[in-house]
């Protein structure tokens, strides 16, 4: 039987690339779709209109988009962010499909994993068998990412609301993964779940 595809989805600071990780470290293929995102950004006719739609100023020295001044203007502006969405997310699926396509005929990998944070945002759910949102309190998960990138509360309040209600997210899942404890702690049940999973998956 074809390899199954699970989609991992949670919101920013949820903890779900840890474990993407661990899916990974379980003999499963991982695509990243933030990734893909970014390297469809750093093809020629996407700067095009990158500079178009958001002018020289999400752009550095050597003409390559700089992410974080990106993300503050469309995050700021919901507007924006759906202009980007549009611009970006076509291709994106697109890209993502090939993947999918490609790895399904690996012999060697146990399962694909996509790590997605606007899977239910992007209306992919039809491309996998499984989905798992994994689930943080708001405030662990800007704890996570201010040791991580530093980033300020504002702005990381303008991108956790603009990615669907958690609530919503848990309710469209097969499964929810409740990931508030601190990794050392975690790291084994999470591991376990990762198994059965798997398991229950042949």
């Amino acid at each position: 039987s074809a390899l199954k595809v699970i989609g991992i989805t949670g919101n920013i600071g949820s903890g779900k690339t840890r474990i993407a990780h661990l899916f990974y470290k379980n003999g499963c293929a991982v695509i990243e779709l933030d990734k893909l995102g970014h390297h469809l950004l750093e093809q020629q006719p996407y700067k095009k209109k990158i500079l178009q739609t958001f002018g020289k100023y999400v752009f550095d020295d050597n003409n390559n988009i700089r992410r974080s001044k990106l993300r503050k203007i469309v995050f700021s502006n919901p507007d924006l962010l759906e202009k980007l969405n549009m611009m970006i997310h076509p291709a994106l699926i697109k890209e993502l499909i090939r993947q999918l396509d490609l790895l399904k005929k690996k012999k060697n990998v146990k399962a694909i994993v996509v790590d997605a944070a606007l899977l239910f945002e992007m209306k992919i759910e039809k491309l996998f068998d499984f989905i798992i949102t994994v689930y943080t309190n708001k405030l662990l998960s800007y704890w996570r990412l201010w040791k991580r990138r530093k980033i300020n509360f504002f702005e990381f309040l303008n991108i956790y609301s603009s990615q669907n209600d958690p609530k919503d997210k848990r309710q469209r899942s097969d499964m929810v993964i409740y990931n508030h404890l601190g990794w050392k702690f975690n790291r084994r049940k999470l591991e376990k779940i990762v198994k059965s999973i798997l398991a229950s998956l042949k």
